[in-house]
């Protein structure tokens, strides 16, 4: 009895989940979408890299997590409405705020990744340091 109940909670919460964690890869995924569609085409594709940035060469998030600088950069021209520019087709109110949001969370991602305690080598004392931590 107890096992036939147990099963039907463990498929309720499986159903009751599963677009959640679905929703995360169709974020990651709209991001990268909205890369290639707004931006890839003057920052990488053909060779035509403006602004020093290449966008191109990123094919998923790993990419952009290894760069927080690039994420800083894309947060601010998407949020201040610098990119895309006014000659293109501009980000809707949905796909601003989806890719804002897409890229903090990468941004904190790739923060948390980098914040390493660098270790700090043991040093052996010479003769006159070790008399005076002695003494002291």
């Amino acid at each position: 009895m107890y096992r036939i109940m147990f099963r039907h909670i463990i498929i309720f919460i499986i159903l009751t989940l599963y677009p959640l964690l679905s929703q995360g890869e169709s974020v990651e995924h709209d991001l990268l979408k909205v890369i290639d569609s707004h931006c890839v085409k003057c920052h990488g594709r053909d060779g035509k890299i403006k602004g020093k940035t290449d966008l191109f060469t990123i094919k998923d998030l790993d990419g952009l997590t290894k760069n927080p600088e690039l994420i800083q950069t894309l947060i601010e021209v998407i949020d201040f409405n610098e990119m895309p520019p006014e000659e293109e087709v501009p980000l809707n109110s949905k796909q601003k705020d989806a890719s804002l949001a897409a890229l903090k969370q990468l941004q904190q991602t790739s923060s948390e990744n980098l914040q390493t305690i660098a270790h700090a080598p043991v040093r052996r004392m010479n003769r006159f340091q070790y008399d005076n931590a002695v003494v002291d």
